[in-house]
């Protein structure tokens, strides 16, 4: 096992053996949470440029009349925004 999970296995110990109070730990879930939201803002900011070029360049593909190029442009687009919808719900579920 790498330090980091040893660390936070000890630091479970820790919490469970002396049986830290809620209004001590106040703080620290403040500061989670505002980081929380930092990461789901950052993350909702770079899939939503992220769709605005793939949509630039699915058209720009489709324009250019290549044929089945286009097509795959248009499905790499698709996938990549079902990829992002998943990504923002996992962040909202598990962080």
């Amino acid at each position: 096992m790498n330090k980091r999970t040893i660390s936070l296995i000890l630091c479970l110990i820790i919490f469970i053996v002396f049986d830290i109070e809620a209004q001590d730990l106040s703080p620290l879930t403040d500061r989670i949470n505002r980081t929380r939201d930092q990461v789901k803002l950052i993350v909702q900011a770079v899939i939503g440029l992220a769709a605005l070029g793939g949509g630039l360049y699915a058209y720009f593909k489709v324009q250019s009349d290549d044929g089945g190029s286009g097509k795959k442009a248009i499905g790499n687009f698709v996938l990549a925004l079902i990829f992002g919808s998943a990504l923002i719900t996992i962040i909202e579920v598990f962080i």
